[in-house]
């Protein structure tokens, strides 16, 4: 699904077709890599070394193979650095979505009927992910249900809020590239939209 400065893609349909997909075209990205990979039980992947990369197991746990063994739960995130070695597994198979940059990233929980402010921002392109259930994303003024184990690419210029219409809690995980500002701050040329 494309709009006008964003894109929103289904982990799950990409990974029909193949266990491993770029979704760094599909989803316009600029400043970022998006890979999802989906592992049958005991199988792993070599992540790439080239850049910093975040990893979240979207359906069940996993581990992070780098000097040792490292569980990952589910909706959790594990951080390699660049240059370091690093594979994932998954005794139970598990997708998995790997994101490649240098980036800012954050997990929001919110209570039913909440959102993050609408806004735009300076440089920052950002990634949406709703986690354990569907969530909504407000993207250039149209509201969208992504499913769990979808994930939305929104341009910096575009104004964006991920929204709670549902009746229980629901966790976004949420990365904007290149970091910018302190760990609490927005972007700077941040705006609020409303």
């Amino acid at each position: 699904m494309f709009g006008d400065g964003y894109a929103i893609t289904s982990i799950d349909g990409a990974l029909s077709s193949s266990p491993r997909v770029s979704l760094t075209e599909s989803l316009g990205c600029t400043d970022t890599t998006v890979e999802a990979f989906r592992l049958s039980p005991g199988e792993s992947r070599t992540l790439p070394t080239d850049r910093e990369t975040v990893c979240v197991p979207l359906d069940a746990g996993g581990e992070l193979l780098a000097g040792g063994t490292t569980a990952v739960p589910r909706h959790a995130v594990a951080r390699v650095p660049p240059g370091v070695e690093a594979r994932l597994r998954s005794d139970a198979g598990t997708d998995w979505l790997a994101v490649g940059a240098g980036m800012k990233a954050n997990f929001r929980r919110l209570p039913p009927g909440r959102a993050v402010p609408y806004h735009t921002e300076g440089t920052q392109e950002e990634l949406f992910v709703p986690l354990g259930g569907p969530g909504w994303l407000r993207a250039g003024g149209e509201t969208h249900r992504m499913a769990a184990g979808s994930v939305a690419r929104v341009a910096p210029a575009t104004p964006r809020a991920a929204v709670n219409e549902g009746d229980a809690d629901r966790v976004w995980f949420m990365i904007g590239t290149p970091p910018t500002g302190g760990p609490d701050e927005w972007d700077p040329g941040a705006e609020a939209v409303e």
